[in-house]
């Protein structure tokens, strides 16, 4: 009754495994035996190859905490920036509201209802604009903006903006201290 076991069909199982489709699913649709089946689960490895892992960058904002340059108040100013951002360009279609209000994680208090947050959000973030534009050395927020909204690279920017190495790291962890300095996170 059970069938032989192809390439094709063990990819097939492998994605039906994958997806976690129960056995007799598995068994019925493919007409393979348990004891296939069990061959090819003991055989199959979710864990993603070396070569895959060595092509996978790493968040540049981990990279920075995890050298000492950013803290914990810095990756929120970074998540209240990118929120703010996503709020200001999500467009004008129709929105999904929740009219419950959020709860405070710090203090584990009744917080502001969604509405009163997204404005709160957007006003810190057009005040921490104006106040990278006053800042001495000025703060360019452009790359950080583009860090914390496109999936690219300290280096990259540098390269982009054809500055030297380091210059996107230094607007960056001012940027964020700024935010942090500024506006209460939490």
């Amino acid at each position: 009754m059970a069938t032989a076991l192809t390439e094709a069909k063990i990819k097939k199982v492998r994605k039906r495994l994958h997806r976690g489709e129960t056995e007799g699913k598995i068994l019925s649709a493919e007409k393979i035996s348990l004891a296939q089946l069990e061959n090819i689960r003991d055989n199959f490895n979710p864990e993603a190859t070396p070569e895959t892992l060595s092509k996978l960058k790493r968040d540049p904002l981990k990279n920075l905490e995890s050298r000492g340059a950013l803290d914990e108040c810095d990756l929120m100013a970074a998540d209240m920036i990118r929120a703010a951002i996503q709020i200001r360009t999500a467009g004008l279609g129709s929105k999904c509201a929740s009219i419950e209000t959020r709860i405070d994680q710090v203090g584990k208090k009744r917080g502001e209802d969604e509405t009163m947050w997204s404005i709160r959000v957007q006003e810190q973030y057009s005040a921490w604009l104006m106040l990278c534009a006053v800042e001495r050395p000025r703060i360019q927020t452009i790359p950080v903006t583009e860090l914390l909204t496109d999936l690219v690279g300290l280096k990259d920017l540098d390269q982009a903006y054809g500055k030297e190495n380091g210059w996107t790291r230094d607007h960056v962890v001012r940027g964020l201290k700024l935010y942090c300095e500024n506006f209460r996170l939490g």
